[in-house]
């Protein structure tokens, strides 16, 4: 399936680097192959840890097939546990009536269980942990023992406020190979940001890496978007070293003026995060953690993107600002940011413009291998992180 020799022309240098071939974005055995040996193996966003305050906390999602509960225990320890009841299969979240007609969102939960969680087909109870608690009229089924009944729990780790989620349990831990990518946004302090209300978007029209391609190259910026992106434009890219092994892919693009944002204005709405260096003040920093994950920085706050493909030509986005919990105090917090949030809007209706039509180009037997510019250097690190799981034969 996959030609090494081909694929290591998108791996040389970005002088001599050539795009993917076209099938990787439109063939579906390719997706069922990233399935299996990237989105089953990879450690995977799933949301923030600010989501889950209190304990009893919790939200639902599902990868790939595996329903599973993002819960905070009473012990504040946050974990994730499959939210199959191991009775009959029921989901224990399982929320409303369907009265509805949307069968299709049944695993979609949020909110505080209290102390357990309670199957709402039997009733079967399970602790923060997993532990089945309870399990009405099953005293009289012989050899029926609750202590060695659990939910599954899967990988979870906790980076910078981000919740990571992984299906495989031998995974290599993450936060050992996000140190780098920590040292560099640091002083934007993601731990104690909170987030926006986020827009969510179900099924965008394209596969996955489209989506990376477009937030990893600064060369569309002063094409697709002109006047709207000046204050950040294509000649401030800054490719920054990635190594073999780095869980994420890290560039700047040099703002024009210090104290910049990506708003009608482009200066900060609010005030100027105060650890941030007279450096981190002039040029924006973009963190792509493979597969799921992008974060971008302004002086004032910053901006995250979940994704989760759901076929071949078809993702799911999540995304919302980053702000310290002090600026929300502002009586024009909402204002502001819903004037940088339709601003940022506009620019991502351009980009998922281009994200479509790319995926519809892919498709067509004239689609085409191209050389790119060096302001698309980035992609050229995207690649090297795709060829060690497509071919990690070649790094050998």
């Amino acid at each position: 399936m996959h030609d090494l020799e081909e694929f290591a022309k998108s791996t040389v240098g970005p002088a001599e680097a050539v795009t993917l071939p076209p099938q990787y974005f439109v063939d579906p055995a390719i997706f069922e192959y990233e399935r299996e040996h990237i989105f089953e193996k990879e450690w995977l966003c799933v949301g923030r840890t600010e989501q889950l305050r209190n304990a009893g906390d919790y939200f639902t999602v599902t990868l790939f097939d595996e329903p599973m509960v993002i819960v905070r225990g009473a012990d504040m320890e946050i974990r994730a546990l499959s939210s199959v009841c191991r009775h009959r299969g029921m989901l224990i979240t399982t929320p409303g009536d369907g009265a509805d007609g949307d069968w299709n969102h049944l695993d979609e939960s949020s909110g505080n269980c209290g102390k357990t969680f309670k199957c709402p087909y039997h009733f079967w109870q399970y602790g923060h942990d997993g532990q089945l608690v309870q399990a009405p009229d099953m005293d009289r089924t012989p050899g029926f023992d609750p202590s060695a009944i659990r939910l599954p729990s899967f990988r979870c780790e906790i980076w910078l406020g981000f919740i990571f989620v992984n299906l495989d349990d031998n995974a290599t831990p993450l936060a050992p190979r996000l140190e780098k990518a920590a040292a560099l946004v640091k002083n934007w302090d993601f731990e104690n940001l909170v987030s926006a209300p986020p827009l969510d978007l179900p099924g965008m029209p394209w596969n996955w890496k489209i989506l990376h391609e477009n937030s990893a190259e600064g060369y569309h910026v002063d094409r697709l978007h002109g006047p709207a992106h000046y204050v950040e434009p294509s000649a401030g890219v800054e490719v920054h070293e990635h190594e073999k092994g780095d869980a994420a892919i890290t560039f700047g693009m040099r703002a024009i003026h210090p104290d910049f944002a990506l708003n009608p204005t482009g200066k900060p709405f609010f005030p100027v995060l105060e650890n941030l260096t007279e450096e981190e003040r002039t040029v924006s920093l973009w963190v792509l953690i493979p597969p799921t994950l992008l974060i971008g920085t302004n002086s004032d706050s910053a901006f995250y993107r979940i994704m989760h493909p759901k076929a071949v030509d078809r993702t799911d986005i999540h995304q919302s600002y980053l702000t310290p919990p002090d600026y929300q105090a502002n009586p024009l917090y909402d204002d502001l940011l819903a004037m940088s949030g339709d601003f940022h809007a506009a620019l991502n209706r351009q980009d998922w413009m281009a994200d479509a039509a790319i995926q519809r180009g892919m498709g067509s037997r004239h689609s085409a291998r191209s050389r790119i510019s060096w302001q698309e250097g980035p992609l050229v690190q995207l690649y090297s992180w795709l060829q060690e799981r497509y071919l990690p034969e070649a790094g050998r």
